[in-house]
């Protein structure tokens, strides 16, 4: 469906002379990643208010965003896949804000999966994918950036 609707929209600008043809394979992968990163934006969204965790949510997605664009990760083989995964992770997100927690369960709970994500990060980031790979200069920003956004987010 994504697929299809960034087709038309290129195809629509390519004929209006928005833009040149040569380049068609790039705007369709970029409107494509365009249109998937709203799509799951207004799920969030969706999500933040059936659920009444706006805040939740807020910190979620300010947490969770920079840190994949440096860090990585798993690409899925379709943008129905990657939407359906976006999904149960933010349901996730929004039914573990319901569950009451006492102070110390959350601080002991973050800390655990600070550390965990840490170790990650330290030793897998960054994740490169058949669209994006990496050469090693890349690789060095990424993974030194990875940390540092990871260091900002444990601090916090």
């Amino acid at each position: 469906m994504i697929e299809r609707l960034a087709r038309r929209f290129v195809t629509w600008q390519i004929r209006h002379c928005y833009l040149s043809a040569e380049e068609e394979k790039l705007y369709q992968y970029a409107f494509e990643l365009l249109i998937g990163q709203a799509v799951n934006l207004m799920m969030a969204c969706l999500l933040a208010v059936i659920f009444r965790a706006y805040i939740p949510m807020f910190v979620f997605l300010m947490a969770f965003i920079p840190l994949r664009s440096y860090a990585g990760g798993h690409h899925a083989d379709s943008f129905n896949v990657c939407t359906m995964v976006s999904a149960l992770i933010l349901l996730s997100v929004c039914l573990l804000s319901r569950i009451t927690f006492s102070e110390k369960m959350i601080l002991t709970m973050g800390a655990v999966f600070a550390a965990v994500c840490g170790v990650l990060i330290c030793f897998l980031a960054p994740l490169e994918d058949q669209n994006k790979p990496l050469d090693q200069s890349e690789r060095l920003r990424y993974g030194r950036w990875s940390r540092y956004i990871w260091g900002l987010e444990a601090a916090a």
